[in-house]
């Protein structure tokens, strides 16, 4: 009997014994997440919401830590910064962010907008899927021909971050109707917009949208061509006043002059540049509209080039390592200038506003 008893006590004293394993303790993420999803109290819920953010998120938020680094010989060189970092997260999910047009370039710079934290996206876009779009659209796949772009594309936003708020404006901007699709953009969500990331594809509409932009003070990202081009590394972004080798940024700008009483000017003692190989004397003023564009000179479309495909990207050719890059380069402006807060207002000139009578 003494026997019995002393080994039910061994039992239960390694039953109490602090054991690791046996310990409620969460092994990775994944666990971590199933814990935060099992909870209902609303005060856990909070956290749960806070906790998945900054599991997704806080690798962009240290990107941008002004406290993270500090300058050698002071403080022992590397601090936490983890206050800094909050700051930013929380800056990109108060953020709101406008994309028009969710073709090639937009659809990609859309992707690395959820994927960075933007707590509220509008998408603007009235086209379909098409089985052409496969060589460069990020929704583009089989089982998504036919269906509406944006479409497509809130279904996977919302795959990669439940709580991002997508608004849909099914509709194709035109130098007739882009102020009446900012008042749309505008009633439908309580949050003001920061930035828009213009991916428009023709020179009206896409003069129209950024002089509307400026107009309302709207911090604007501007995507040049990209078709016919094959080098990825050479795109860059710099205000729209200094895009070079781009047929569509160069219609744009001679748009917003004429139509939109844009002015050009000049700087004081500015160097010249080549531009199309005429030499410049001066460089114009800036308007405080960053454009991406690529220095590679697009190639010339094929002479008789006849198809019977229909075709969605037109003769010149396009490729997804092309237009994704430009796509993610225009979104990356995005994030560094709401993350850093300093989102460049456009320049406002004297009779911004569509001149119907002299446009043909």
């Amino acid at each position: 009997m003494k026997i019995l008893q002393e080994f039910f006590l061994i039992l239960l004293l390694d039953i109490l014994r602090p054991n690791p394993s046996r310990s409620f303790v969460i092994h990775s993420e994944r666990e971590r997440f199933k814990y935060y999803s099992s909870s209902q109290s609303t005060t856990t819920s909070r956290l749960q919401a806070s906790e998945e953010r900054n599991l997704r998120f806080s690798g962009v938020g240290r990107l941008y830590d002004t406290d993270s680094v500090t300058p050698v010989g002071k403080l022992g060189g590397v601090s936490s910064g983890e206050g800094s970092s909050i700051q930013v997260l929380d800056r990109l999910e108060t953020s709101h962010v406008v994309v028009v047009g969710l073709g090639g370039v937009g659809s990609w710079a859309t992707e690395a907008l959820v994927r960075s934290g933007i707590g509220s996206i509008t998408l603007i876009d009235l086209d379909d899927i098409c089985i052409s779009n496969t060589n460069r659209q990020l929704h583009a796949v089989s089982t998504s021909v036919g269906e509406m772009k944006i479409d497509a594309m809130k279904r996977r936003m919302k795959s990669i971050n439940p709580d991002c708020n997508v608004t849909l404006i099914h509709d194709f901007v035109s130098k007739e109707n882009a102020d009446e699709i900012w008042k749309i953009v505008e009633q439908s969500s309580s949050i003001a917009v920061n930035a828009c990331l213009d991916a428009i594809d023709g020179s009206d509409a896409k003069s129209a949208w950024i002089a509307s932009c400026a107009r309302r003070g709207v911090s604007v990202v501007t995507c040049g061509g990209s078709a016919g081009r094959t080098d990825p590394t050479k795109f860059v972004c710099d205000d729209l006043t200094r895009a070079i080798e781009d047929p569509l940024l160069s219609s744009c700008r001679k748009n917003l002059r004429k139509y939109y009483g844009f002015q050009e000017g000049v700087t004081p003692g500015s160097t010249s540049r080549v531009e199309n190989g005429k030499k410049r004397k001066k460089l114009p003023r800036k308007w405080r509209i960053q454009a991406v564009y690529s220095t590679e000179s697009p190639r010339s479309p094929l002479r008789n080039n006849s198809s019977s495909m229909r075709l969605c990207d037109g003769p010149l050719g396009t490729a997804c390592f092309v237009t994704g890059t430009q796509g993610f380069v225009a979104a990356g402006k995005v994030i560094e200038m709401i993350a850093k807060g300093k989102l460049p207002i456009p320049k406002v000139f004297s009779g911004n506003k569509l001149r119907l009578k002299t446009w043909r």
